[in-house]
């Protein structure tokens, strides 16, 4: 019988890591700890996280959570890395 290895157990944290960014460093902390510390919370190894690129400023249809600002290189260089059209 063959069976499946694991490299690491995972989720993706596109929307809610986006939510949780914006939260204090203890409620972060908090949700770091409940996510990947390996006994006191799930234990999760793999992160995926999505860095947008795809928005559009003229569009307003995605909900809060969703509206994760794309990086632009172009964008980022003539900024100094501010991110433009997201206030």
């Amino acid at each position: 019988m063959v069976y499946q290895t694991f490299e690491g157990w995972g989720t993706s944290i596109a929307w809610w890591g986006h939510v949780v960014g914006g939260f204090s460093a203890e409620i972060r902390h908090d949700y770091l700890t409940r996510i990947f510390h390996p006994s006191l919370g799930l234990g999760l190894t793999v992160a995926r996280y999505n860095i947008g690129g795809g928005e559009n400023p003229r569009y307003h249809y995605l909900t809060y959570r969703a509206a994760i600002p794309g990086y632009n290189l172009c964008r980022a260089s003539l900024t100094g890395g501010r991110t433009i059209g997201s206030d």
